[in-house]
């Protein structure tokens, strides 16, 4: 999403998304409190960083970075400096130590480690203060509520009631946290449904097949000040995309055609990764337990497929939602359109649920498109088109990005290919 800013990649594929502090300080009020017998928490004067306190559990620690794990699962990535503060000496904290840590939020995105303060020792479990507060500080209200119009990615209206259900939300931030749980490695049980089968089968032998090959992404990004209503173009990042022994990597990246002389994970606003097998693998891998529910027949790349609704919960989850100091696996849902002859997938839609409270965005949700290609003298299923979309919380602000890809060539290691303008 770009320059007034939001980042997007996935680890099953990442969507990363920045934002500055300038953008933060579009945010309501991010009301502070302090677990008993902590010092009071500063407040922001004008011409300072916005700050953020957190309670959680470390994770690393080195010389320059700190990184600590929230209640609700937000993995927070510090920048420790020589100013940086620590109640107890770094070389005696631990992981599993618990943390109450002050940071600054900066212009660029990120967060600069202000004070550490060393709660206790022992088991990861995370602590609630005196009168049943949590033993995070902060709480972020949102002004605009969970039934606030958004824009969003999907193919047509849904009845939600007829998704493949998650389990119940977690209680408001409000109330005690759990500690948090280990994430689960267990298989899903058999989908039992053929299609879905036959389906899995296609997405192993989708990337076992697939030829090393080059193509042209372009990605224009959006960005909209009334949650949707009116996109605004920014620009147009081009670049070209080489797979090659299952591996993707961008050269010449460039923005509205002037080259960067930047990797793509370098540029600042909105870039995704994983459309080029990962989000596929993922949905039908065992270790994701997606739960699969047949609704209906559509046509999808001019071709008859069966659409299936999906769900997978956040011990589950492989999708890395990324912002500036901040990273979450959200539990999310969506739908698949699977053609009804080959049984290989033409359409995932997928949108984050059950968001943490705290975390900067709201609303995060992605589409890939995929049509046959020919390389060579073999046609491939490959991704022909993506979509990225995300909502700044308690704000209008949202960002999109549209991913088209074009000119696929078939290449070998010892190939030149270029491309004409």
């Amino acid at each position: 999403m770009r320059r007034t800013n939001m980042l997007v990649a996935a680890a099953r594929y990442s969507l990363v998304m920045l934002l500055t502090a300038a953008a933060l300080q579009a945010q309501p009020p991010v009301m502070r409190r302090r677990p008993a017998g902590s010092a009071p928490a500063p407040t922001q004067t004008a011409g300072e960083a916005p700050s953020l306190v957190t309670a959680g559990i470390l994770k690393t620690l080195d010389s320059d970075k700190l990184v600590m794990e929230a209640a609700d699962r937000r993995a927070l990535t510090y920048k420790v400096t020589k100013n940086t503060k620590f109640t107890r000496p770094a070389d005696k904290l631990a992981p599993g130590d618990h943390l109450i840590v002050e940071a600054e939020m900066q212009e660029g995105g990120g967060l600069n480690a202000v004070l550490v303060k060393f709660e206790k020792a022992g088991e990861p479990v995370m602590e609630t203060a005196e009168g049943g507060e949590p033993a995070s500080p902060v709480v972020m209200r949102d002004a605009r509520g969970e039934s606030e119009n958004r824009p969003k990615l999907r193919r047509g209206p849904r009845d939600p009631s007829q998704r493949a259900p998650l389990e119940q939300d977690p209680p408001p931030a409000s109330e005690p946290e759990a500690p948090p749980p280990s994430r689960a490695s267990k298989p899903a049980p058999p989908a039992g449904d053929p299609v879905i089968d036959a389906a899995r089968e296609q997405a192993v032998a989708f990337v076992e097949s697939l030829p090393n090959y080059i193509v042209q992404q372009f990605t224009t990004r959006y960005q909209s000040a009334d949650a949707g209503k009116n996109w605004r173009a920014l620009d147009v990042v081009s670049a070209e995309v080489v797979y090659e022994n299952r591996k993707e990597s961008y050269r010449n990246v460039a923005i509205n055609g002037k080259k960067t002389g930047k990797g793509m994970q370098d540029l600042d606003g909105a870039w995704s990764t994983g459309e080029f097998g990962t989000a596929l693998v993922d949905l039908f891998s065992p270790a994701t337990n997606a739960r699969f529910t047949y609704k209906r027949e559509e046509t999808a790349a001019r071709r008859p497929a069966r659409v299936y609704d999906f769900a997978v919960e956040e011990e589950f989850s492989h999708w890395n939602v990324s912002t500036p100091g901040q990273a979450v696996k959200p539990a999310y849902r969506g739908s698949v359109w699977v053609d009804k002859g080959t049984k290989r997938v033409l359409r995932i839609e997928t949108q984050a649920v059950k968001i943490p409270k705290l975390f900067p965005l709201d609303t995060v949700e992605s589409a890939i498109d995929y049509d046959v290609v020919r390389l060579g003298t073999g046609d491939y299923l490959l991704p022909v088109k993506a979509e990225n979309l995300g909502c700044q919380r308690g704000t209008s602000q949202c960002f999109r990005t549209v991913i088209e890809f074009r000119n696929y060539k078939k290449f070998s290691g010892e190939s030149s290919i270029t491309f004409e303008k």
